[in-house]
């Protein structure tokens, strides 16, 4: 058997053919139609065009299952003058160029261009809902006709080879059903998120430029009050001072760990060692999970920072910040800062947060940015009394564990996702569509 012969037959001996499902070629269940470019030099094929035109690029910028809108349009005459079809509502938009197998349902009656090809399903054999999620589950068949990998191009005629299963029509009717319900609570909790991230942003804003009251309460700016003044760095507070980085915290660079990575003269020892990437990716949260350790060797050439130390990165991705949750070695890469007496380190951290834009506008241009201590210790940051400092602190911790609950619910709901995708797709179990039926058509 041949390689591309083996990869049409890929998701069939991955599911088998379940007990009353049938078999058939992606061509044998849908028209595939290509897409086509009207003359960039004819402005009336473009001009006033309300006929979305879908690329590669429009689909992976989609964030839905859903795609209504291209970045463009495109007339009725253009459509009749060039190689661009228009397609029904229900049609799968596949890409096949770049990024090959990004996917979306036509929620609207569209077009594409040449580097899409359009499955419109046959509706006697196949509900376009469940096919999208049979080729989902399915992809990587079609990955590996482009030669392994989800960057290349693949052919309508490659398409069309592949095989699959699948059952009656109402029996596929309810299995898209639960894959669209939690679909939906995926992209519903995703925009809680986003709207979650918002709130948290303005609300540091407010914090940091306003800050509360003893209720809890943020100010209102007025200078007018008397209640404000003005400082270098802008209107604060009066109670409100202006100081160096350095005068409320020691500020204190990590030392460099020796390389090759896992050398176990140094490496693999009792000793938690943060990477630069790990502070990147916290964006400012507590951390206390660690994927390299040193041992004692390890850590005499390396710098142990204690538990509640702000740790900066001034390389590469400048200026990302995150609170150590128990005690860590730092390579050079990181800076350690280090609050002292009773202020607060989740308000300073907030306030280095707050000046990340200006760190990586001063950074130098070169191969890779960085900045030194001596950036960091002169930045003036503004300072409450402590006991503000904490309420503040506690106000933004609580906006931010209710982002970090959204973040884990999508989480757990992708997974849910994908396990039922299996259960289902593969027939291991089965579907009463009694139960359910067929949803109405986008909008």
């Amino acid at each position: 058997m041949t390689l591309r012969l083996d990869a049409s037959y890929a998701v069939i001996r991955r599911m088998g053919v379940p007990v009353n499902w049938a078999e058939r070629q992606v061509s044998d269940l849908v028209r595939i139609v290509s897409g086509g470019t009207p003359d960039r030099n004819n402005s009336s094929y473009w001009r006033d065009g309300d006929i979305p035109w879908i690329t590669p690029t429009d689909l992976t910028a989609n964030n839905s299952k859903y795609i209504r809108n291209g970045a463009e349009h495109i007339s009725e005459i253009g459509l009749t003058n060039s190689n661009a079809r228009l397609v029904p509502i229900g049609s799968i938009v596949f890409s096949t160029r770049g990024t090959v197998g990004n996917l979306a349902i036509a929620g609207v009656p569209l077009t594409s261009n040449q580097s899409c090809e359009v499955l419109v399903p046959k509706n006697d054999e196949m509900c376009s809902d469940y096919l999208y999620h049979l080729l989902k589950y399915g992809m990587f068949a079609f990955h590996r006709l482009t030669g392994g990998t989800t960057f290349g191009s693949i052919t309508r005629r490659e398409i069309g080879r592949v095989h699959l299963a699948f059952p009656e029509m109402n029996v596929q009717i309810a299995i898209a059903s639960i894959l669209n319900s939690v679909d939906s609570a995926i992209e519903h909790t995703r925009t809680a998120t986003e709207h979650a991230k918002l709130l948290s942003r303005s609300l540091v804003r407010d914090l940091l430029e306003c800050g509360v009251d003893e209720t809890g309460a943020v100010r209102l700016k007025e200078i007018s009050s008397n209640r404000f003044h003005i400082t270098e760095i802008g209107l604060l507070p009066e109670s409100w001072a202006v100081k160096k980085l350095s005068d409320v915290a020691g500020v204190e660079r990590g030392r460099f760990s020796p390389r090759p990575r896992n050398d176990p003269r140094f490496y693999n020892g009792p000793f938690p060692f943060v990477q630069t990437g790990q502070i990147a990716k916290a964006k400012g949260r507590v951390i206390t999970d660690y994927s390299q350790t040193l041992n004692i060797q390890g850590k005499a050439v390396s710098r142990e920072f204690p538990a509640g130390t702000i740790m900066v990165t001034i390389a590469a991705n400048i200026g990302e910040t995150a609170i150590l949750g128990i005690p860590m070695c730092a390579p050079d890469s990181l800076v350690g800062v280090i609050v002292k007496g009773s202020h607060s380190a989740r308000f300073v951290e907030l306030c280095l947060r707050r000046l990340r834009p200006r760190l990586l506008a001063i950074a130098p241009r070169s191969a890779q940015a960085n900045i030194n201590l001596t950036t960091l210790k002169p930045l003036r940051i503004p300072v409450p009394l402590p006991a503000e400092q904490e309420r503040i602190a506690s106000i933004v911790d609580a906006a931010e564990a209710k982002v970090v609950a959204l973040e884990s619910k999508i989480d757990a709901l992708i997974q849910l996702k994908k396990s039922l995708m299996h259960d289902l797709l593969t027939g291991a179990v089965r579907v009463d569509p009694t139960l359910f039926k067929k949803e109405e058509e986008p909008l």
